[in-house]
């Protein structure tokens, strides 16, 4: 027998929840050498077992044969099929004994089918190209643990310090005194203070507050070097206490490089032909004239233009020079719905100005007040353009409202409906008379004194 092909694998074939049988094209000497991989939605996979989840069929048969497999793979999943045999050598042969050709041809198709197993695994791991000649061994695991793998100048494996979570802590409530993997601090490492609520980095002697003193930006310098060198020139400059330097994607650790005058990066090796160098960094800010909440605004430079910037009326303004500071955050403070309470001031005259709103013309119906209807005001005119009802207002509260009505061409009677009391004078449907109507609410009571002006 013979081994016609170097196919030692079959697959990946799609499930379908019903398919059972999956064929393979290579030549097996025992079921048993026969590996079935199922492979998951999610990516996952599972080597099944022999005999208990698969059965093989065709071992011996150079064209090769079928695997059935007990459970469908599902939709989603995948079924692979390799050859898989031990790494031994049973063949015994005894000196003087027999000589029978198919044991050593067996022995010979085991030998190549290890081979074809060996190409396919070199094939699928990480190697250099036939062309080329490296040393592909890796540092040892003490010097390569907790590192990064990069490769060197010659394109050969190495390690480097880098690394991301070590440069930013996360957060803390005080400054660390190493670093999360509980190695020493570095120049540039950052952290979020819980207690401070602002970032801080690690100067290489000490903690400061990464605060600005001009505005916010962010350099972000990117180089391709023509030649091997050291020394890069960062156009725009970066801040040394907030700068990041990258080769060729990976971030350097601030042992593999100089960055102190905020002009030039220096490598503590030189770079390659065709490496790239990016630098970023972060400007410094500052958040000046802050207030301190504690204060409750005491430390305000000029409560007068606060005040006037506030849009506080004059009104506000004359309070603040009629009472003591005390007694006037004091009536400030109670503005509400209740009203204001001054507490006692003794010898202030206050004087207020309000606003007219013009209602129009009533020509029938029924006009009811309001202080704080569309256009909230005490203050209300009108016009009598024919008869209609004057209702007592309904607005909620003890409040005081002036009317000023006047008679129209088409004047009418006017009814005075829901008042408790109405006194003073007649009103008249004479055009061009006018009257004021003095409105009193409180405590449920509602009263209406008519003032004839003419």
């Amino acid at each position: 027998m013979t081994v016609p092909n170097e196919t030692s694998k079959a697959g990946p074939y799609l499930g379908n929840g019903v398919t059972k049988a999956f064929g393979f094209g290579f030549l097996v000497i025992s079921a048993s050498h026969v590996r079935v991989v199922k492979t998951f939605a999610d990516g996952t996979y599972s080597d099944l077992v022999f005999g208990a989840d698969y059965l093989v069929s065709g071992a011996g048969n150079p064209a090769g044969g079928n695997v059935t497999i007990d459970v469908a793979p599902a939709t989603g999943e995948t079924i692979t099929i390799l050859r898989d045999l031990p790494f031994t050598q049973e063949t015994d042969l005894e000196n003087q004994g027999a000589f029978h050709a198919q044991t050593i041809e067996d022995a010979l198709d085991l030998s190549v089918m290890r081979d074809q197993i060996l190409f396919d695994r070199l094939r699928n791991s990480i190697h250099v190209p036939d062309t080329e000649t490296a040393d592909m061994e890796l540092p040892s695991a003490v010097q390569r643990a907790n590192k990064y793998m990069l490769f060197d100048a010659n394109g050969e494996p190495t390690y480097v310090n880098s690394q991301i979570d070590a440069r930013y802590y996360g957060s803390a409530s005080v400054d660390p005194a190493l670093r999360p993997d509980g190695s020493a601090r570095q120049a540039s490492d950052l952290y979020f203070n819980t207690a401070l609520l602002r970032f801080r980095v690690f100067t290489g002697a000490a903690w400061v507050d990464a605060l600005p003193t001009a505005n916010l930006t962010l350099v972000n310098y990117r180089e391709v070097s023509a030649t091997a060198k050291t020394t890069f020139n960062i156009a725009g400059g970066y801040q040394s206490s907030a700068v990041f330097v990258y080769l060729n994607g990976v971030l350097l650790d601030t042992s593999e490089y100089t960055a102190s005058n905020g002009t030039t990066v220096v490598l503590a090796s030189a770079c390659a032909i065709n490496d790239e160098l990016r630098c970023v960094s972060f400007s410094n800010f500052s958040v000046a004239d802050t207030l301190a909440r504690s204060n409750n605004l005491s430390d305000l430079p000029s409560a007068s233009a606060a005040l006037t910037n506030l849009g506080f009326t004059a009104l506000a303004k004359t309070l603040a020079a009629v009472l003591d500071a005390a007694s006037y955050r004091a009536a400030i403070g109670a503005l509400g719905v209740g009203g204001v309470s001054f507490g006692d001031i003794t010898g202030a005259v206050l004087g207020v100005v309000g606003t007219s709103v013009n209602d129009g013309t009533i020509l029938t119906g029924t006009y009811t007040p309001d202080p704080l209807a569309a256009s909230p005001a005490n203050f209300r005119r009108l016009l009598n353009g024919g008869a209609f009802t004057l209702a007592a207002p309904t607005r909620a509260g003890p409040y005081t409202m002036v009317i000023t009505l006047t008679n129209g061409a088409g004047a009418g009677a006017v009814t005075m409906s829901g008042f408790t009391k109405v006194s003073g004078d007649a009103l008249t449907t004479t055009n061009g008379h006018k009257f004021f109507i003095f409105i009193t609410k409180d405590e449920g009571l509602v009263s209406a004194v008519v003032q004839a002006l003419q």
